[in-house]
């Protein structure tokens, strides 16, 4: 035969076998029953975000090491796919401290994070966005404020939350205040803004 012939005959095959359509009848499969009896762990999936992700052997033993759970967890890479990370935890409050602190990283690499519900397939669960801990630099003490730091931090995308607070040795007004944002990895970050003040240029 052909290569040509081959070629077209196997790209008939693929497209009539394999076309799909809403048209088509949906199939009703029953709740498993087990599944509703038995606790399924606490679940959360990890996917590293970066240009080069470390493999999970470099990942999985910093992240044991940072979150030091109560009860434990067991984090494992999923078979075929190394680059999700299942981590199974045995107690409700410890899972909860890993998604409260919310930005983790290991060798560089950012971790996308999102809790598995159950009527998901893993396949179906999204990582469209990334947590991590942003600086606000160059903002003179006059207009250092909560809601400045908000509307500053928004322009990376959504806030979760910001630090500026007192340290043992300094006050607010001398510490670099920072802000816990949530963004989409499909959109390009913005490097920075510059502000206008009461004196002098815009900074």
């Amino acid at each position: 035969m052909d290569p040509t012939d081959l070629d077209s005959s196997l790209t008939e095959m693929f497209n009539t076998s394999m076309t799909w359509s809403h048209n088509q009848a949906v199939l009703e499969l029953p709740i498993n029953e087990e599944v509703l009896q038995d606790t399924i762990p606490l679940t959360l999936l990890i996917k590293p975000f970066g240009f080069k992700p470390p493999p999970p052997k470099a990942i999985i033993p910093r992240l044991l090491q940072a979150w030091n759970t109560k009860k434990g967890v067991i984090i494992a890479p999923k078979k075929y796919a190394e680059d999700l990370l299942i981590c199974l935890f045995k107690d409700k409050r410890d899972i909860k401290s890993v998604e409260r602190e919310r930005a983790w990283s290991a060798q560089g690499a950012h971790l996308m994070i999102s809790r598995w519900d159950r009527g998901l397939s893993l396949e179906e669960v999204k990582f469209d966005s990334v947590s991590f801990w942003i600086q606000i630099i160059g903002i003179p003490p006059e207009l250092l404020s909560a809601g400045n730091i908000t509307n500053l931090a928004m322009r990376a995308d959504r806030v979760v939350e910001i630090g500026w607070k007192d340290s043992p040795s300094l006050p607010k007004w001398y510490i670099t205040p920072k802000a816990l944002v949530r963004v989409p990895v499909t959109k390009p970050i913005c490097p920075g803004s510059f502000i206008n003040r009461k004196s002098g240029p815009a900074t």
